[in-house]
């Protein structure tokens, strides 16, 4: 077998595909959980002068390159455990393809495309052959897309993160890459995609001499990008750019489901570059089966009731035909067997005997899971226990990131005591720490999610999700919070002080601004474009849309300011303009008052979103009447160009 196909995993890197594996402790999964896909916002990081570059170690290059906003995406982050493992004697013939594709391709210039279906293991193919990339030392960066995570479901934060990425994997790009984004900043750290990807990537790339080894790039998942088509074809077209470009090997591997944004975005240029593409859907049925059966086969033989198991040799045989191709079909049955395995037996038969009609064996096996581990004659006679249990279905496909028992109830007011339990019971189906109130929880794989919104897949209403009404309950909570934030949020002894010059900036951040705080900050507006209004038709009695009228019109004349003062300090007033919008959209033509208080705001950040940014406090000296906090200091009753602030006279005027 091929040297590149030896995967040898460090300690750690066992640790975290253990769960995938079979090989770890019940409960591993979920206690290995970590928050994940927050950025570093470049509002967190050390001032650039020698004294902070002294205290921490960090010399000039790394000091400018952690200012730079950044997601963690790597396919070694925590959120991926479950994509970081291919069990060993799998995917042999896929693997040797991306070999040959990256080593011994004949072109210099060079994409890879692998399609297949949701839940037929795309992403760890990327994952492991990222891996192996980089034990030889030729993995430049990795960009793995997740639905539902908010920086890691969005291109905003794509370039910048292939560049940090880059400058610590590459040498011979480093400066290049220091010096484009220390340009970058002085304009900034939110610019537009095309910028990013020009000044960040295509510039460093081209300045790069001597690079004779292949260097790859992978990005997966590129169906779970939430952002319009057009940012994603604006991507795909910039990388394109670079690989036509560039005076050395680099290549690019991209996942997906089958799309036609891929197609239409490469194929445009498919004279100037290598296309190669990769189908799982071209593989041998009978490959893919035996695959899978390796699989389940290695799980239940970790299993402590599995020798009961030893009297159906061709078990292992009959689940993978069951899979129907899908690898997440396998880990979840396998995931319900091990969860319980006093119940092996009962749980085994009722796998094979889930077939409903009409249903596919995926959605059959997510039902049978959801009517075993929380019973629909439990739901039927305990309202308020069903309530608990819809809403907490309910968030699972519908929140913006993943959040914990504790700010869940911070939000929608179930408390953690009811939410706890009843998240144990679904932890078949997703990632949740059993004992850790504060650990965010989220879907194990995107066709869970896509099952609890389909009533074509989801045939029991006990456990289908009301996209709608979810996001008006979770726009309701997150108005409700906002309203409890008040001015100075981060407690500044001198609020007039420029964010660079507050030393502790970022602990403040994280004591003041709570993780359910900073969640409502974030994504209220999301929820409210998502949800149902007053007189919209509704399946079931019980949704409050129609108090989401009255708390945004208490919010936005008493604490939109706090609002954005938060988003500055947070180092996200780029989400502003798209949240007020989200605001007079949703009231309509109405609300003459409301509106007028939303618009006067985005004529503010028009102006003065730079100057709002650098000194959030700056955002009160407006003009804009808040009723919740109006004050008797003068100086915020004079324009602001006549506000002079640590001897500095403020030459601006917002209205």
């Amino acid at each position: 077998m091929n040297d590149f196909l030896r995967v040898d995993l460090s300690p750690d890197e066992k640790t975290e595909s253990a769960a995938l594996s079979g090989k770890a402790p019940e409960g591993e999964i979920e206690e290995t959980m970590e928050e994940t896909g927050q950025a570093t916002t470049g509002d967190d990081v050390y001032s650039m002068n020698s004294d902070s570059e002294n205290d921490s170690g960090m010399d000039v290059d790394d000091t400018i390159l952690e200012a730079l906003p950044h997601a963690d995406a790597d396919y070694r982050a925590p959120i991926h455990t479950l994509r970081n493992y291919v069990l060993s004697g799998t995917r042999l013939e896929l693997l040797e393809d991306l070999h040959t594709w990256a080593y011994d391709s004949p072109s210099s210039r060079s994409i890879c495309i692998l399609n297949g279906a949701l839940g037929t293991g795309k992403s760890s193919i990327a994952s492991n052959f990222a891996r192996l990339l980089r034990d030889n030392g030729h993995l430049g960066a990795s960009f793995f897309f997740v639905r539902g995570v908010d920086n890691l479901a969005s291109t905003k934060l794509f370039f910048p993160t292939l560049a940090y990425q880059l400058s610590h994997t590459q040498n011979a790009l480093r400066p290049h890459i220091v010096a484009a984004v220390q340009d970058y900043l002085k304009l900034g750290r939110a610019q537009d995609i095309e910028h990013q990807g020009e000044h960040l990537l295509r510039r460093p790339l081209l300045a790069a001499q001597g690079q004779d080894a292949p260097v790859v790039i992978v990005i997966d998942a590129v169906d779970e990008c939430a952002d319009d088509s057009s940012d994603l074809s604006t991507v795909l077209r910039l990388l394109l750019t670079c690989v036509c470009e560039v005076t050395f090997p680099l290549r690019i591997l991209l996942t997906s489901v089958p799309e036609r944004i891929v197609d239409t975005s490469l194929s445009s240029h498919a004279s100037a570059v290598t296309l190669r593409r990769l189908s799982l859907h071209n593989l041998s049925r009978d490959s893919i089966n035996r695959d899978i059966a390796i699989f389940i086969r290695d799980r239940l033989s970790r299993m402590s009731s599995s020798k009961d198991l030893a009297e159906q040799p061709d078990l292992a045989d009959r689940l993978a035909l069951r899979a129907d191709g899908l690898f997440v079909y396998a880990r979840a049955a396998m995931d319900f067997l091990h969860d319980k395995q006093d119940e092996l037996e009962q749980r085994l038969d009722l796998i094979l005997s889930a077939t409903p009609s009409g249903l596919g064996t995926l959605d059959a096996l997510y039902l049978t899971i959801l009517e075993h581990v929380i019973p629909p004659a439990r739901m039927e006679q305990q309202p308020t226990f069903r309530a608990s249990v819809q809403s907490i279905l309910g968030c699972i496909p519908v929140l913006r990131d993943p959040i914990s028992p504790r700010t869940l109830e911070s939000l929608i007011h179930i408390p953690c005591k009811d939410s706890l339990p009843i998240l144990h019971q679904l932890r078949c189906t997703i990632l949740v720490n059993r004992n850790d109130l504060d650990e965010p929880f989220r879907p194990g794989h995107a066709t869970f999610v896509q099952f609890l919104l389909s009533s074509a897949r989801c045939p029991n209403r006990l456990y289908l999700v009301d996209a709608k009404r979810q996001n008006a309950q979770l726009a309701e909570g997150c108005l409700r919070v906002l309203l409890t934030l008040d001015r100075n949020i981060c407690r500044l002894q001198d609020p007039s002080m420029r964010k660079a010059d507050v030393v502790d900036l970022a602990e403040r951040v994280r004591t003041h601004v709570p993780p359910h705080a900073q969640y409502a900050c974030l994504h209220w507006a999301v929820h409210l474009r998502g949800a149902c209004k007053v007189g919209d038709a509704h399946s079931v009695k019980g949704c409050r849309c129609g108090e989401l009228v009255d708390l945004l019109k208490t919010w936005a004349t008493t604490k939109m300011l706090v609002w954005l003062e938060t988003l500055g300090y947070l180092g996200r007033l780029d989400l502003a303009v798209s949240g007020l919008t989200a605001g007079c959209d949703y009231l309509g033509t109405r609300h003459s008052k409301t509106r007028s208080a939303l618009e006067q705001g985005l004529r503010l950040l028009s102006d003065h979103l730079h100057e709002i940014e650098a000194c959030p406090d700056d955002v009160y000296l407006c003009g804009i009447r808040q009723d919740g906090y109006n004050s008797d200091d003068e100086e915020l009753k004079r324009p602001l160009a006549q506000v002079n602030r640590k001897g500095k006279n403020l030459k601006i005027g917002l209205f």
